[in-house]
């Protein structure tokens, strides 16, 4: 086949170009409110007409697998960065502490391998790795024998709600959380104990400060306010 034929099968410089300009526009959008992102909102800020957006992406589900795959490749990383460490405990403190820190800045985060319809495949892809760095560093020191996979996910789960709270006026506050039941668990560092007792190392936030975090929230019912079997109003 012709040299020149070959390269008409080549995409455009200005097409990846676009394409990557509405990729690094979605990753900012998902980064503020989560993968949920609407090809009208995504043409607006990139500054495009829908239809460039649709020729780059066939539908929503499209982008969302896009987005989550750009995710869990980051956390596969962090993950796969932790389990080389010397200290398996530390590798494990390391892998958790950078995922909220990257939860903490990209609302997408936790929708990737948690909230997402793709969070199967998110699933299929950390589990493994995160199953071994649990397992490492649960047999390297004596802490909490049945500690597994399940609360290293119930950590990130509440380290994100703490930053969707207080995340505005206190961006750092997770870390005292995630500190604390690192050390309940056996997991703990000396630099945050006093007398053998865990110390948190990341102040609390005060009253003050959460009280300007729930007057930035959204107008919502609470999550689970609504009773079991109780329809929605206006539903």
């Amino acid at each position: 086949m012709p040299a020149a034929t070959r390269s008409d099968h080549r995409p455009r410089k200005d097409v990846m170009r676009n394409r990557e300009r509405l990729l690094a526009t979605a990753e900012g959008l998902a980064g503020e409110s989560g993968l949920r992102l609407s090809f009208n909102t995504l043409a607006a800020r990139a500054g495009v007409g829908v239809g460039t957006v649709y020729r780059h992406f066939a539908g929503p589900d499209s982008l969302l697998d896009a987005l989550v795959e750009r995710r869990v490749q980051r956390i596969a990383r962090i993950v796969e960065q932790a389990s080389t460490h010397d200290d398996p405990v530390e590798g494990l403190r390391e892998a958790l502490l950078a995922t909220c820190e990257l939860q903490a800045h990209d609302r997408g985060v936790w929708d990737a391998f948690a909230a997402s319809p793709r969070r199967e495949s998110a699933r299929a892809s950390l589990g493994p790795p995160t199953q071994r760095l649990v397992e490492s560093a649960r047999a390297s020191r004596d802490a909490a024998a049945d500690f597994c996979i399940t609360d290293y996910v119930m950590m990130l789960w509440i380290a994100n709600e703490v930053s969707m709270l207080l995340g505005p006026v206190e961006p750092e506050a997770w870390r005292r959380y995630v500190g604390a039941m690192l050390a309940g668990f056996g997991f703990g560092t000396e630099a945050g104990t006093e007398a053998g007792r865990p110390r948190p190392t990341t102040p609390a936030p005060s009253i003050a400060d959460f009280d300007r975090a729930l007057d930035e929230l959204p107008d919502r019912q609470p999550r689970g306010s609504r009773r079991r079997g109780e329809e929605p109003h206006g539903e």
